[in-house]
């Protein structure tokens, strides 16, 4: 029995001596945990920048195939980008990567842009990735609307792009709205932040990394 009261006493003294320490150094501790989240946080602000610099490249790349330019269009391209991700389920990097698929598969800049809320629309009516909308109405604006019939949607033969998108318009006309998860909303609204945060790092981590080279 007295061994066990010794171990008891012995066991005690020890959490006590323990708890002793982690008050001393609380604040320390504290501010290293701090650091952790906040190099995290850089970390993965950094990513989301890269990401969607990657994403606006291959998209000006696209529209250069067809002899324009991100530069020339980025205000009317990322205002619809924008109103479309503040009541869609659909971030800017999604619409980006949709516009590309469909400017490369029609040729057509104008037709492409007119008709990205409707492609988010068709995917959320017909319950599809927004990658496989894209080429499907890329390759209807291209002329081949066979794709979509599979999908049971028939258009009229020879209809003109314009015909295309206001019969698909019509069709599934505020599919996307009424599919949105304000939870997925908020996240594309934190992500661009995040996005704001890494494109204000970057540069000084790029400047930091090419002295320390």
């Amino acid at each position: 029995l007295s061994v066990l009261l010794q171990l008891r006493d012995e066991a005690s003294a020890g959490l006590k001596s323990f708890t002793h320490t982690l008050e001393q150094h609380r604040k320390g501790l504290m501010a290293i945990a701090a650091v952790g989240v906040l190099t995290g946080i850089a970390a993965l602000a950094v990513k989301s920048s890269q990401e969607q610099a990657i994403g606006i490249s291959r998209l000006d790349t696209a529209l250069q195939r067809i002899g324009s330019s991100y530069a020339a269009n980025t205000q009317a391209i990322e205002t619809l980008v924008s109103a479309q991700q503040r009541k869609t389920n659909f971030s800017d990097e999604q619409q980006r990567e949709a516009l590309q698929s469909l400017i490369t598969l029609s040729g057509d800049y104008v037709a492409s842009l007119s008709s990205l809320p409707m492609v988010l629309d068709l995917a959320s009516g017909l319950s599809i990735d927004l990658h496989t909308a894209s080429i499907l109405v890329g390759k209807a604006l291209a002329g081949n609307t066979t794709l979509l019939s599979r999908y049971g949607i028939e258009l009229k033969e020879g209809a003109t792009q314009t015909e295309i998108i206001a019969a698909l318009t019509t069709k599934f006309a505020g599919a996307a709205s009424a599919s949105a998860n304000p939870m997925i909303v908020l996240k594309n609204q934190v992500d661009d932040l995040m996005q704001v945060f890494g494109n204000a790092l970057l540069p000084a981590l790029t400047t930091a990394i090419g002295v320390l080279a």
